[in-house]
């Protein structure tokens, strides 16, 4: 009947290429005028999507609100059709804020690393898994923890540093450990363990300004900070998201999930996801508006509905919200999940139907995404996989590198390599075209040329020697990294 509405009936005036729509037109009286006014209705739906269209004193529904739903369908579409290219949203230049784009792709344009040297380690403090470097022109910034992880010390601070050599340009101190930074303009902004979220002047660390203000008290603020349009979006340990206005850091408006907020946000500038760690998964507009929610759980092996632990960041790709979840133990499937950025309904749930692995681990990292597939490293397989972005099927995986059965950092990639760090202190580089380790590279202090110490030989997964932090990506395709031991790392193409 519905159907009938738009094809022959009140509707006709919604009728669109494609995939028909089914509707119905209404005119809702109102007020005491004769004859009466009326709000102009049209309700329907087209595959999964359902929409209604009110136009407040708008008169008929079918000639004033049926034409507004087939222009919202008509633009949905060509959304659509956008993103739907297989590439993904990639850097050329500068590497601003947490795995390079807003998108979270973790994709750089620079050519990959072929035979690696390290050219400088600069002593920051302790580099955790929030620790993500940035890079913006020949400048590093990145957070520290200090000598002391999850308490204050006088390490705490923001670091910058010369891309070329590594010394240290700037120190902002802190009163406890500094997580996430991001580079807008001439600003960086830093998230701290102190409930503060600081903009400062790139150039010299002077405080351009602070939030919140000193009566109000936020929490640790754990996330990478998101810079999209003229907003900084962060999230706190309570729970709350905040835009705040990247010239002023005043709150343009905050939002209330059910739990804290770990990883941070993702955006394709038309909208915000953010996912709280107990799996409340939501989408704002830029000006604060929700525009969708749901709670992720997924299926036990006992056949119970448990919740989704999420503390990694979401990745955007296509249509996707791709979000990287904790189970309560190892899976015969991968632990990740897609919702469609419009709605929020799941559009695929990860699978291995080809039994690419035994077994899956949870993820606390973020998958890169490399020309239509999700790339990340599992915590119990030593190397590196890849997930079909259009269905979610395991497709391959490369092996190298140590199980630890802990795994923290995103990937990079550029040109056909991903580069991963890893538990035992290694930078592992992986071709995903030759299918091939391409090399590794010991990271920890006191290693020649890069090579792996004879007692990490016997036991790899040390606690002090981790890395956990996630690589930047410079323009030359030199890697930035820090360590759990306290350096920021430089690695160039030898020669």
């Amino acid at each position: 009947m519905m159907r009938a509405v738009v094809d022959h009936g009140t509707g006709t005036a919604a009728q669109v290429e494609g995939e028909p729509i089914s509707g119905k037109t209404g005119s809702a009286e109102f007020g005491d005028d004769a004859p009466p006014q009326t709000h102009a209705w049209f309700v329907g739906y087209r595959g999964e999507l359902a929409f209604a269209v009110f136009i407040e004193g708008g008169g008929a529904g079918g000639s004033v609100a049926a034409p507004v739903a087939a222009d919202l369908i008509i633009a949905l579409d060509e959304e659509l059709e956008a993103a739907a290219s297989p590439l993904a949203s990639c850097v050329e230049g500068s590497w601003p804020t947490f795995q390079g784009t807003s998108e979270r792709t973790g994709c750089g344009l620079a050519t990959g690393i072929v035979e690696p040297h390290i050219v400088w380690g600069t002593y920051v403090g302790i580099q955790g898994w929030l620790n993500n470097p940035v890079i913006v022109g020949e400048m590093v910034y990145t957070g520290s923890a200090g000598t002391l992880r999850g308490q204050p010390d006088p390490g705490d601070g923001v670091y910058a540093l010369r891309l070329d050599d590594g010394g240290v340009v700037w120190t902002h101190p802190a009163g406890n450990d500094v997580n996430g930074v991001a580079v807008i303009d001439d600003l960086v902004i830093a998230t701290a363990d102190e409930g503060v979220v600081w903009a400062l002047d790139a150039a010299d660390g002077s405080v351009e300004w602070t939030f919140p203000s000193e009566e109000e008290v936020l929490g640790p603020v754990y996330t990478n900070p998101l810079i999209v349009d003229d907003l900084v979006v962060v999230g706190s340990a309570a729970g709350v998201l905040y835009a705040l206005d990247v010239a002023t850091g005043e709150a343009r408006w905050t939002a209330q999930l059910d739990t804290s907020i770990r990883g941070g946000a993702a955006s394709d500038d038309e909208a915000i996801y953010v996912i709280g760690e107990a799996g409340d998964a939501r989408a704002f507009s830029l000006d604060g508006v929700e525009l969708w929610r749901r709670r992720l759980s997924f299926e036990s092996l006992t056949g119970e509905t448990l919740t989704a632990r999420v503390f990694a960041a979401p990745t955007l790709v296509g249509d996707l919200v791709v979000v990287p979840y904790i189970r309560d133990t190892s899976y015969p499937s991968p632990a990740l999940v897609a919702l469609d950025k419009y709605i929020g309904s799941i559009q695929w749930e990860a699978s291995d139907p080809d039994s690419v692995l035994d077994v899956w681990g949870n993820l606390r990292s973020s998958p890169a995404v490399i020309d239509g597939e999700l790339v990340f490293a599992d915590p119990i397989f030593a190397g590196v996989v890849g997930i079909d972005a259009e269905d979610g099927s395991a497709s391959w995986a490369l092996d190298g590198g140590t199980l630890c059965h802990a795994h923290w950092p995103s990937p990079a990639w550029s040109g056909t390599t991903v580069f991963i760090p890893q538990h035992d202190g290694g930078m592992y580089a992986f071709d995903v075209e030759a299918g091939e380790l391409a090399w590794s590279l010991y990271l920890g202090a006191g290693a020649e040329d890069g090579a792996f110490p004879a007692r990490l030989l016997r036991v790899r997964c040390l606690e002090e020697t981790a890395v956990l932090a996630s690589p930047a990506i410079a323009p030359d395709g030199s890697i930035i990294v820090g360590t759990t031991e306290g350096f920021m790392v430089r690695i160039v193409e030898t020669g």
